[in-house]
């Protein structure tokens, strides 16, 4: 749906064009053909964004995950389950260097 509003807003665009072209304001005309020209700017750092956002809410996942890993450690007696979990956490771990070097390529 979002893509469709933005072909909406590109066709908005191009009829104001051709309306500021009709009654001949040149500065209408190059401020909308500027706004066109950096649409795909805008577009980069609305996607760099919301993958950001979708990168550190995957973050705070595997966070939780391992705060609750932990307490089950704490609580656990048994050496393979104790085993099971470390390696649980060592996966965790390795996920979250790598959203964590995904974070650090956008920004």
């Amino acid at each position: 749906m979002r893509i469709r509003t933005k072909r909406i807003r590109i066709n908005d665009y191009l009829d104001l064009y051709q309306y500021a072209k009709e009654i001949g304001d040149l500065d209408w005309q190059q401020d909308i053909l500027s706004k066109l020209q950096n649409r795909d700017v805008l577009v980069k750092e609305q996607v760099e964004a919301l993958l950001t956002a979708q990168l550190w809410g995957k973050f705070d996942e595997i966070n939780t995950k391992l705060l609750e890993i932990y307490g089950k450690m704490n609580n656990t007696l048994i050496s393979y389950e104790f085993d099971r979990l470390q390696d649980q956490v060592w996966e965790l771990k390795q996920e979250r260097v790598n959203v964590s070097q995904k974070l650090r390529g956008i920004e």
